[in-house]
């Protein structure tokens, strides 16, 4: 009911939540298989041809390098990583238009990537506020902090109006960056761009001063 409401009026269940009922899936599909074909046999058959049915979304869709959603969390960790060095500090772009949830979560799935940065957008830990997600400070109350940076990796939107990768001093932020109070802060600050790598959902652009 949820799946056909959701394909009839508007979304309310995301494909990923599926995969909690996988368990309870595999023994429907045993208890039916067995009724069905009821010799050893034919039940070997039966479960050889689901997972050679099965094989094709698994290598090609469930471990593919956006196989979250589309999600590219490990793309933009992989960048943070490869480029950044201790003490640069993160800013996460909190208007950006991901669904479902906010973008903070982004440091949550691949954290010893951002243990390196100084993160002044975080606010209180997600444990100590009995919540999913840690808390997230608007940038224009930590300027201060941001003052104290020398390299900004800002994490925003993907924006089809500039390029996937890019190099240079002072580059256009683009109409999805320029209005953001991400980009506008440190700006005023004296940050200019100067490198943009975009994925699927995801861009982050490094700034210096």
């Amino acid at each position: 009911m949820l799946l056909l409401y959701s394909v009839a009026r508007q979304p309310i269940y995301y494909p990923r939540y599926l995969c909690y009922t996988s368990p309870a899936m595999a023994l429907l599909l045993s208890v039916c298989i067995v009724a069905v074909v009821r010799t050893r046999e034919r039940v070997t058959a039966v479960l050889a041809a689901f997972a050679l049915a099965a094989t094709p979304n698994y290598l090609l869709v469930q471990r593919g390098p956006y196989a979250k959603e589309g999600m590219d969390f490990s793309q933009v960790a992989d960048v943070i990583t490869a480029h950044a060095s201790p003490g640069d500090c993160l800013i996460l772009d909190n208007t950006a238009a991901w669904k479902p949830g906010p973008i903070r979560p982004l440091t949550a799935a691949r954290p010893e990537a951002y243990e390196k940065l100084v993160d002044p957008g975080r606010g209180l830990p997600a444990p100590q506020r009995n919540q999913l997600w840690d808390a997230h400070v608007a940038i224009c109350t930590v300027t201060d902090r941001v003052r104290q940076c020398t390299v900004l990796w800002t994490v925003s939107e993907r924006d089809p109006a500039v390029p996937e990768r890019q190099s240079g001093p002072g580059l256009d932020p683009g109409p999805r960056l320029q209005h953001a109070p991400a980009y506008q802060v440190p700006q005023r600050l004296g940050f200019p761009i100067v490198e943009r790598s975009q994925f699927r959902f995801a861009q982050v652009v490094r700034s210096t001063r």
